[in-house]
């Protein structure tokens, strides 16, 4: 039986097939041994970031870039939400994302994370936000306080360097709201174990 000759068409055509299903088969590959996905863009990153969390999509409200991360705060309604988007050379990485539902009968509405702090802000009166936080292993008492919204509404406090062993959401902190001539107008409570544990004596 004689078969019969493959023309150049139908050779370039089965590559091609080929070629489709060799992509198809890595990229499902890739999916069900959940391999991180390098991004060529800060938005694919952030969109693929979004959905793996369950998140939005959101608006970008503000981004805060290093050399090799950004935090982006993002806003889906009354939710807000800080994603961490990891960069190596040309790429991004997906990355991690915290999220927290606004109250705003609250004056300040808390984001704890590891090594930063976002506070969302419903009274109009308070112009200044002060975090009071104790680094247990690094000496005391120490106080962030920021006079301007990194955006609408949102104070982004970072974990000062040297203080590796303290985190935001491990050890607790104090939150105070001050209006615009310095007046204190607003104090979360201490966290019980401060004095409770610790026998600490809050600062003013």
């Amino acid at each position: 039986m004689n078969r019969r000759p493959v023309t150049p068409a139908v050779r370039r055509r089965r590559i091609f097939t080929d070629a489709l299903l060799l992509l198809a088969g890595a990229a499902l590959l890739l999916l069900m041994l959940d391999v991180p996905i390098p991004y060529f863009t800060r938005r694919q990153a952030l969109s693929a970031t979004q959905t793996r969390y369950l998140y939005g999509p959101g608006a970008v409200l503000a981004r805060v870039e290093n050399d090799t991360s950004v935090d982006c705060i993002l806003q889906d309604g009354s939710c807000y939400a800080v994603c961490t988007l990891p960069r190596e050379g040309l790429f991004w990485g997906q990355g991690t994302l915290d999220a927290v539902v606004n109250d705003p009968s609250l004056p300040l509405v808390p984001l704890p994370r590891r090594d930063s702090l976002l506070v969302v802000v419903n009274d109009p009166d308070i112009a200044e936000v002060e975090v009071l936080y104790y680094a247990q292993y690094s000496g005391g008492f120490h106080t962030l306080r920021q006079a301007e919204p990194l955006a609408d509404k949102c104070y982004l406090f970072y974990r000062p360097a040297g203080q590796s062993n303290y985190h935001f959401d491990d050890d607790g902190f104090l939150l105070r709201g001050y209006d615009r001539a310095g007046n204190l107008i607003y104090a979360s409570e201490a966290p019980s174990h401060w004095a409770e544990w610790w026998g600490l004596t809050i600062p003013e």
